[in-house]
């Protein structure tokens, strides 16, 4: 999850970077694109790394909506920072805030304390 919410950031930086050349355009392109193809897998696997396999399916069951609904407010993003701001350098900077406040939840994550949970709940 770290390492994509890097990509995530460095796709956002190039995207600023186009109008500098066609190389920008195809790297930030080729970050962008593989970070939507990469996104339907993070989410189960985050979850079956965190949670198990035994709890998989119950948090599963609670954490898939919540992500679809934050998924589902891109297209609300979008369309407010152009009707406010009336340029998609506003988007991309909203979007790059939204990632590395993204990326920060994610370091915070005590992995090592939902390990001791799950293994006090196994025994």
């Amino acid at each position: 999850c770290q390492i994509y919410g890097i990509v995530q950031a460095a796709a956002l930086i190039l995207v600023f970077l186009q109008p500098f050349g066609t190389i920008f355009i195809w790297l930030s392109s080729c970050l962008l694109y593989s970070c939507i193809g990469g996104i339907a897998n993070l989410a189960p696997s985050m979850i079956g790394t965190l949670f198990g396999r035994k709890d998989f399916a119950a948090a599963n069951r609670l954490l898939n909506p919540m992500i679809y609904a934050i998924y589902s407010t891109s297209f609300l993003v979008v369309s407010r920072c152009l009707e406010v701001f009336g340029n998609y350098e506003s988007v991309y900077i909203v979007f790059l805030a939204l990632t590395a406040a993204g990326f920060a939840m994610v370091c915070a994550i005590d992995t090592e304390a939902i390990k001791v949970q799950h293994s006090k709940e196994s025994s």
